[in-house]
């Protein structure tokens, strides 16, 4: 691709290919420096979107380049989910079943002696920086209203529920909570890319998890990182529309599959202070 290619996006009559703002070039570095993963080419809406995201990332490093050389210095990795909610369907119980058999509710989980029934989150069920926002209420979810959440002791009820042995057998020596995302994103939603923290309980395939070798502190910097505006300014600049597909690039799957910018671990981002990290402040 000597020189680069031309591009434009979003061009609804043929007058618009004449608009100056509406047209770039990219090269094929251009596409490896954004999505060195895929070197697939990034939806642009205007040149000036096109200039602003390569100055950024010849800045800041990607999450994930898988090289070679690969670079991961979050030392992280992804999973849809801990339960496919079909070929894992034999092991939710659903409220009915539970209470049948002599477990009694407590919380959002089920107990009976010293077992315990783990709540088995979707994604429909948690938010941006809310992991109360919606539960279901027999075949319906709902959204918790604000009178629900101001009671800190509400929790939302999920479809199904899990065996705690279970959950552990596939969480092993994990934290308290979970880092993750929803699956399933559009670049005309007000937020595209829909990070957030849930307990350490079952979690489906349309919640894909992030874990990282770094400390639990790092991880909450990186939770923070994928709530910023900037970020999420980059990943709309990938989505096209909304699915589910691993195949297509607009899904939240392009967090790992063409990962967005993130500074390093234990670099200073707080612009009114000099080599504190970002983790020193709580």
């Amino acid at each position: 691709m000597v020189g680069g290619a031309e591009f434009a996006f979003f061009c609804h009559q043929v007058a618009d290919l004449a608009d100056p703002h509406r047209r770039f070039r990219l090269s094929s570095s251009d596409l490896a420096l954004i999505n060195p993963n895929t070197r697939t080419a990034p939806v642009f809406r205007s040149r000036r979107d096109a200039e602003l995201t390569k100055a950024v990332y010849r800045r800041v490093p990607v999450l994930l380049s898988k090289g070679p050389p690969e670079r991961n210095p979050w030392g992280v990795s992804f999973r849809q989910g801990l339960f496919n909610m079909t070929s894992d369907s034999h092991l939710f119980r659903s409220r009915a079943e539970l209470e049948s058999d002599a477990w009694a509710l407590d919380g959002n989980a089920f107990v009976r002696g010293q077992e315990r029934m783990l709540p088995l989150y979707e994604a429909k069920m948690v938010h941006q920086f809310d992991h109360r926002w919606a539960g279901w209420t027999g075949a319906a979810i709902a959204d918790l209203d604000a009178q629900a959440k101001s009671d800190p002791s509400t929790l939302p009820l999920p479809r199904y529920w899990v065996a705690e042995p279970e959950v552990a057998t596939r969480l092993p020596d994990r934290p308290a909570w979970l880092l993750g995302y929803r699956r399933i994103c559009r670049s005309t939603d007000e937020r595209s890319v829909i990070p957030f923290v849930v307990p350490r309980y079952a979690a489906g395939d349309s919640i894909f998890l992030i874990q990282s070798a770094v400390s639990p502190v790092s991880v909450a910097v990186l939770g923070a990182a994928l709530c910023s505006f900037a970020l999420d300014f980059f990943a709309r600049r990938r989505s096209a529309a909304a699915t589910s597909t691993s195949s297509s690039p607009s899904s939240s799957r392009c967090c790992r599959r063409r990962p967005m910018t993130r500074p390093p671990p234990g670099t200073p981002s707080v612009g009114w202070t000099t080599g504190w990290p970002a983790g020193c402040w709580n």
